[in-house]
């Protein structure tokens, strides 16, 4: 029988032993208790949380996340309480209730607490009520009517008058299949006396769980059904002590409506053919998150031990809904329901989600001292411990399991035949092992023993090669199960393959050579198909492109060594030739290649700026002398094109009427001569100067618009005429001067644009040889990104000129202040620079 990992919520009612003879009798019951008020303590004790309750009750405790608080209160109902309210600044943020009816008609008020963080709980009887008090701080008073009880505790102290339980081993005696008189299946589960038991849902096939807990199985294995509701019904002994648990198995035909009740002489499962937008339960369904079974065990009270009696738990019928194999063992809120009676079908409550999952379970040793027995063929089958519930036990849990074992010891040489909503493992990662925690102490047993024992423990069914054979030995102290079999299976190089729930263990050998004769099996299937041809237009990107990527695909994930593909380039069409089975694959790659690509519009604005300035100072002199015989003349002048007798006038003679000097510029601005002439001598002086002063600024804004990493491209500029001499024959060609500028966009999915940005500014230089002049030459690169819509500003391309020069008489230009009147100088500066502001934006559509 297939053993599955259970998750469920271990609230256990106990109840009154008279109260239970007076609900077995049928004899009338006392008036119900009253919650009146709840509220916080006040100032002093913030973090308690006092419930009124005038009349006799019973109540439990559980914690079903780190931050909420159920407190079930039995023979309780409200009375002018609001179902919902706020508690103060304390622990305790606010509550709610829910008032429903169990299984035998007694009321039942549910008080959910939700906390600002998990806190230690209290609670302890007063004379107004109940005390909850939260925090490690918290007393119970001296003289309180009922010992305190720890964190959560499962059970209350009962009275001294609880009812003792039925003497002698309880024992499942038998299942019993009817049919009711409207369509109903009812399976009857007889029992040697009362016996609290779990109902658990599963999914993926349907069925009902039922555990009976402190009991051994004595009924047959398997019950056939003929209903439409149930297939049939397994039994099997769960675990075999520490208590003792007997699961009941009932597999669904469909997903029928159920209801699970304690009768005389066992428990009752009706089964009915659900009505059209009913609920899978009948009971109102409470959705909670269940994450953490590591509750506080209960303080061991003063008064008498605590004995269980046969009430049935029905506030604890869960619903699990099954997941990939990939699924987190944590569950969610849609995968547990928790579900009570019917009281007020409208009434739920919000459980706050759970916190993180427990690190380490609990585990029972199992001791093994030379070899495992083997399988009973009785209807009880010896099962392994079992751990305490906890977040890993579910059948979410079990599936991540099944899907780990695919990849745990050999991922390279194993290839499991999941299902297809189960995905494939990744083989380059570490195994992740969620099986139940186990100990184990085993010498000389055998493999098929062991593997035995991992039946029982995982419930998948195990077919072992005839090959497999030898022993193994090992100490295993809290060790998933998973995991534990990978270590043998490594051990003894042996590998496994999963299908469904079956899991096929042989050498290493054996399945190399079996996948081996399956890829070359499959290759031949595939030679053997016939070809398919199909005609596949391409709307956006260039065809041949795609060609060639398909072509050039290496892996095969694209065509099988068998397709072709050929391109119509007037039509922008791809013929395409494959197997049947691969013309999908190839479609729905073209579909992601072929879509229309995104637009930028790219705004420039080119800012050229620049700055000159000139300065020119000349002074040129002449003289001329004469002895007083008028037979020796001298003279001289300063200036660039001077020389010696220039501008000496005849002497004696009457002055020149005009002074002609040579200045220091030709286009001198700004000029002063002077003259002075007399019988013997005459000399002329002309000063020169000229200051020149410009500025330029020129703009340009360019747009223009592409698609996404296509490049764009702005020049400005003049195409230059070089003329050049080939064999005589001569031929005039253009190079271009001009400012370039090459944006490439890339849009992110982010909504971002990625720019790859070219400068180039070129300029005619000195003429060097008779073919033409130079080119001077600026260029920068950058890659940057930019939101949508903004601006980067990309300058830098600067040009910066200082000349100097100076023109002297030797030595007399180097005398200070004199030496003035024998040079001339020239300065001049000029600055240039280059600014680029560019704005992509993403076009709509």
């Amino acid at each position: 029988m297939r053993r599955t990992a259970i998750l469920s919520i271990t609230t256990t009612w106990v109840v009154l032993g008279m109260m239970t003879l007076a609900y077995g009798q049928s004899k009338p019951s006392s008036p119900p208790a009253s919650l009146k008020a709840v509220a916080s303590s006040g100032p002093l004790l913030p973090n308690d949380v006092i419930l009124t309750i005038q009349g006799d009750y019973t109540f439990h405790t559980t914690r079903a996340t780190g931050d909420t608080v159920l407190v079930d209160l039995r023979g309780v109902k409200i009375a002018g309480v609001p179902k919902d309210g706020k508690l103060g600044s304390g622990v305790v943020t606010d509550y709610h209730l829910l008032q429903y009816m169990d299984v035998s008609g007694a009321p039942v008020v549910r008080v959910q607490l939700n906390l600002r963080e998990p806190e230690t709980l209290h609670a302890y009887r007063e004379s107004a009520g109940l005390r909850l008090a939260f925090g490690a701080h918290a007393e119970a008073p001296a003289k309180a009517e009922a010992p305190r009880t720890t964190a959560l505790a499962p059970v209350e102290p009962p009275p001294a008058t609880a009812l003792k339980p039925s003497r002698g081993p309880l024992k499942v005696s038998g299942v019993k299949i009817t049919s009711g008189p409207a369509g109903e299946t009812f399976v009857d589960i007889a029992t040697t006396s009362q016996v609290p038991y779990t109902v658990l849902q599963l999914q993926n096939p349907p069925r009902l769980v039922i555990d009976l807990e402190g009991a051994t199985n004595a009924a047959a294995k398997n019950y056939a059904a003929n209903s439409p509701l149930l297939k049939g019904v397994r039994t099997g002994q769960f675990r075999a002590k520490d208590p003792s648990v007997v699961r009941i198995v009932a597999d669904l035909a469909g997903e029928p409506a159920f209801d699970v009740h304690a009768r005389d002489g066992g428990v009752r499962v009706a089964l009915k053919a659900k009505a059209p937008g009913a609920a899978a339960v009948n009971p109102t369904a409470k959705t909670a998150t269940v994450a953490q079974a590591a509750t506080a065990a209960a303080e061991k009270p003063s008064a008498k031990p605590v004995e269980r009696i046969s009430v049935p738990r029905p506030e604890e019928i869960l619903t699990v809904k099954e997941e990939p194999a990939s699924t987190p063992a944590d569950l969610t809120a849609e995968k547990v329901q928790l579900v009570a009676a019917p009281e007020e079908p409208k009434a739920e409550a919000a459980v706050a989600p759970a916190p993180a999952p427990v690190e380490k379970a609990a585990v029972n040793p199992i001791d093994f001292k030379t070899t495992l027995p083997a399988t009973p063929s009785s209807p009880e089958v010896a099962a392994a411990p079992k751990t305490e519930p906890a977040p890993a036990t579910s059948e979410e849990a079990l599936q991540a399991a099944r899907a780990a074992l695919t990849m745990a010891s050999h991922p390279g040489l194993v290839t499991a035949a999941a299902p297809q909503n189960e995905p494939a493992a990744a083989t380059d990662e570490q195994p992740q092992y969620t099986g139940e925690p186990i100990s184990l102490n085993l010498k000389d047993v055998d493999l098929k023993d062991f593997f035995r024992l991992i039946h029982e423990i995982s419930g998948l069914n195990i077919i072992v090669d005839p090959n497999v054979a030898g022993n193994v030995t090992l100490v295993l102290d809290a060790v998933p199960w998973d995991q534990a079999l990978d270590i043998v299976l490594k051990n003894n190089r042996l590998g496994k393959t999963l299908e469904g729930n079956v899991l096929r263990i042989a050498r290493i050998e054996t399945i190399t050579a079996e996948q081996e004769a399956a890829a070359k099996l499959a290759a031949a299937r595939e030679d053997a198909l016939p070809l398919v041809t199909v005609f596949r237009p391409v709307n956006y990107a260039k065809a041949a492109t795609i060609s060639t990527m398909l072509k050039s695909w290496v892996g095969g994930g694209a065509l099988s060594k068998r397709g072709n593909i050929l391109v119509d380039d007037r039509t922008n069409t791809l013929i395409i030739s494959d197997i049947q089975t691969q013309i999908p694959v190839i479609m729905a790659i073209i579909e992601k290649l072929d879509r229309k690509a995104k637009q930028v519009q790219i705004e420039a604005r080119i800012i050229r700026a620049s700055a000159t300035f000139s300065r020119a100072l000349g002074v040129a002199l002449n003289l001329g002398l004469a002895n007083p015989s008028r037979r020796t003349l001298a003279g001289g002048a300063t200036g660039p094109s001077s020389s010696a007798g220039t501008g000496i006038p005849s002497l004696p003679g009457p002055p020149p009427d005009d002074i002609t000097l040579t200045a220091a510029r030709a286009s001198g601005f700004g000029s002063f001569a002077i003259a002075n002439a007399g019988a013997n001598y005459f000399i002329n002086a002309a000063i020169a100067a000229e200051e020149q002063k410009g500025q330029v600024k020129t703009i340009s804004k360019p747009t223009i618009v592409t698609q996404n990493n296509i490049p764009g491209t702005v020049t400005q500029g003049s195409q230059i005429p070089i003329q050049t001499t080939i064999n005589n024959t001569i031929s005039i060609q253009y190079v271009s001067a001009a400012l370039t500028l090459k944006v490439t966009p890339q849009v992110t999915e982010d909504g971002n644009i990625f720019l790859d940005i070219t400068v180039t500014n070129s300029s005619p230089g000195v003429v060097l040889t008779t073919a033409g002049p130079s080119i001077d030459t600026q260029q920068a690169t950058t890659q940057v990104l930019v939101p949508d819509g903004g601006t980067v500003i990309f300058g830098g391309v600067n040009v910066t000129r200082r000349e100097k020069n100076s023109t002297q008489v030797p030595v007399l230009g180097s005398i200070p202040l004199i030496g003035n009147l024998f040079k001339s100088s020239t300065t001049s500066d000029s600055d240039a620079e280059l600014l680029f502001f560019v704005s992509p934006k993403v076009l709509p559509g």
